[in-house]
This record gives structure tokens, sequence and C-alpha cells, in this order.
């Protein structure tokens, strides 16, 4: 899909974007999640194809999108918190922490971790105006920098 689009690209085919996610290349266009390279903080670590991601630069390209469309400050994506949980199965699940990966959670405590992303995090909020403005929040969307 991003091939439509007449800008630069990385290795991965994802558009290269600004910090508002704005493709500078062509005016109006915005990308996110897997179709776009996004910095994520200012020491150099990037968006990776993930939901954790491509939620939260979701709800940044649409404000961004809408503020242009309105003429008021759109508002720069940034990620500073990054969390990886693997389910292992049988084994449980694996939940790391930063950009190290720094190991929190193992086995069945993990798995439970996992199962609330999968179930809870990451699935559209209820069907009602507060609610669903609420979750389109860049700020509030997916922040998991508080986690721990």
């Amino acid at each position: 899909m991003t091939q439509q689009i007449p800008a630069e690209r990385d290795n991965f085919g994802r558009l290269l974007v600004d910090r508002d996610l704005r493709v500078p290349s062509v005016d109006g266009v915005f990308a996110t999640g897997d179709a776009a390279r996004a910095a994520c903080d200012d020491i150099g670590n990037y968006a990776l194809m993930s939901c954790q991601h491509a939620t939260r630069m979701g709800a940044f390209a649409g404000n961004n999108a809408a503020a242009e469309l309105l003429g008021v400050p759109t508002k720069p994506y940034h990620q500073k918190g990054y969390v990886t949980c693997l389910d292992l199965g049988e084994a449980g699940a694996l939940f790391t922490v930063g950009w190290e990966r720094q190991v929190k959670m193992v086995g069945d405590v993990g798995k439970k971790t996992k199962q609330e992303i999968n179930t809870v995090w990451i699935y559209p909020p209820r069907a009602e105006r507060a609610a669903a403005l609420a979750s389109a929040d860049p700020e509030r969307v997916t922040d998991v920098s508080g986690f721990f």
C-alpha cells in the first residue's frame, strides 16, 4: 500500500515520517502503524511493528490530521516506554520492560498479563461517545511509560 505514495521508505517498506507522523514529501498525508517509520523519542528508538506502537501512533496521526485541517497545533508522537509480552504457550509468557528488554514477569503471571493485554488493552472502546473520545486522546493511548 505504501508504494502508492511517492515518498521515501525504509528497508521494510515503511514510509519515513516526521515527529507529527506526517509524510514530509506529500502534503496532507500522515502514516501510522506498520506503514510508518517513526521516532519514539530523541535518543534513537523507533516504533516497532506492534499493536503497542500502532495504537498510540494511530491516535497521534488522527489527532494531527484533524489538527492540520482545523489549523490548530499538532502533537508530536512520542512513546518513551516500551514493553514486550510474548506468549510461550504452556510455558506461560515472558514480559520485558524498556528498550533493553529487562525481564519483569515470566510463567503464569506473565501469561495473565498477556491475556489482559489481548482481551482488554488492545480492543476498541465501548460504543459510547465519551469512551470513544477518551480512547482517541494521543496522550492516553497505550502509554506504558508508567507501567513499571
